[in-house]
C-alpha cells in the first residue's frame, strides 16, 4: 500500500525481522553550524547531534532518503511507522521496529520538527518554486 501524497518510497524484497538495520542513511557529513538547509527547503538533512549532520540532497542513489513517514500530512488508516533512525557515532541507520513482510514499505518517523517546519514553509507563496530550485541543485 502506498502512502497517499508520499514520494518514491522504499519497499522490501524479503521479510525483515524486528530490530534489523535495513540501510544506512548516507550523504555528506557536514558540521551542523555549516548546514545550508535552504531555509528548510532541503528535506534530506539529518541532524545527528549539535555538531554533525548528514546531507543526502545531492546523491539520488542514497536509498535511505526515499523512506516515507506514515504520519505525514495525508494519513491513511492502518498505516504506521515500522522503522526508526538509529545513530551510531556519525552514522545513521534505518532500523525496523517490528517485522516487515516482503513487499512492505519502509516507514520512518521524520520527527515533529520536520513536520512543523514543512507546514510553515508550505504557507509561503514561493514554496513550489523554491522546492524545485533546491532539488535541482
Amino acid at each position: 500500500m502506498n502512502h497517499p501524497g508520499a514520494g518514491k518510497g522504499i519497499f522490501t524484497s524479503v521479510d525483515i525481522p524486528a530490530k534489523t538495520k535495513i540501510v544506512e542513511y548516507k550523504g555528506r557529513l557536514v558540521k551542523w553550524k555549516e548546514v545550508k538547509d535552504e531555509d528548510g527547503y532541503n528535506p534530506y538533512i539529518f541532524k545527528i547531534n549539535s555538531r554533525w549532520a548528514v546531507d543526502a540532497l545531492h546523491d539520488k542513489k542514497v536509498i535511505g532518503r526515499y523512506a516515507n513517514d506514515a504520519r505525514g500530512f495525508a494519513r491513511a488508516e492502518g498505516m504506521r511507522n515500522n522503522c526508526e533512525y538509529i545513530v551510531e557515532g556519525k552514522k545513521v541507520y534505518i532500523s525496523s521496529t517490528r517485522k516487515i513482510h516482503k513487499g512492505g514499505e519502509i516507514y520512518v518517523d521524520y520527527g515533529r520538527g520536520f513536520w512543523s517546519l514543512l507546514s510553515r514553509i508550505m504557507k509561503k507563496p514561493d514554496y513550489a518554486q523554491r522546492c524545485r530550485q533546491v532539488l535541482k541543485k
